[in-house]
């Protein structure tokens, strides 16, 4: 792949030599992603402290956009750094190549450090192709979307419906249900916190 000319930027692009002017500019845009995924985290925590909940409801304005770009930051953050799936028909073999190197790095540089989270394809995808997922469900459906509450089990549908989560924090369990998947936002944190002391020390 071609090297740029030049960068310019008010933050460390070039981190490691060794991977090339393109490879750091890339694997730039996963760390932002991790810190932006960090930063989410914990104004979601705080928003929800601060947003007494009405009827175990969290209702502070704030958590919508809160959680989606929490969830948008993650997509980012594991696209970039642990996507090692197959070809895509638009993606040209030196591309292909670079994003295999970077896995590869990524892996080596986090050996010991946790990233279940950060590094599942499923949950990638169901973050990424949302569309698609959503476009798939039963006509009897209800969602509840970019919501915080204190139990997933608050409301009561009405006869022949059935309730389904998109981006929404359950706050009791600590726990993210995005669709049919969920997971621990405390331990996607520390995830997200280990692979930058890892790749990107202080």
């Amino acid at each position: 792949m071609a090297e740029p000319s030049a960068i310019w930027s008010t933050k460390l692009i070039v981190f490691d030599k060794s991977l090339g002017i393109a490879q750091n500019v890339i694997m730039s845009h996963g760390r932002v992603a991790l810190q932006g995924l960090i930063a989410r985290i914990d104004q979601l925590y705080q928003l929800v402290r601060d947003g007494p909940p009405i009827e175990n409801v969290h209702v502070h304005q704030d958590i919508p956009v809160t959680l989606s770009d929490l969830c948008f930051q993650q997509g980012i953050a594991s696209t970039v750094l642990f996507n090692s799936g197959p070809r895509s028909t638009r993606e040209n073999k030196a591309a292909y190549k670079l994003r295999l190197d970077r896995v590869e790095y990524v892996r080596k540089a986090c050996t010991g450090v946790p990233t279940d989270i950060l590094s599942n394809r499923d949950i990638r995808n169901r973050l990424t192709h949302i569309d698609e997922f959503l476009g798939l469900t039963a006509p009897d459906t209800g969602w509840f979307i970019d919501s915080a509450m204190r139990r997933r089990d608050e409301f009561s549908p009405p006869p022949g419906i059935k309730v389904a989560f998109c981006r929404t924090y359950i706050s009791s369990e600590d726990v993210l249900q995005h669709l049919d998947k969920e997971m621990s936002i405390s331990a996607l944190r520390n995830e997200a916190a280990g692979v930058l002391n890892a790749i990107w020390p202080q």
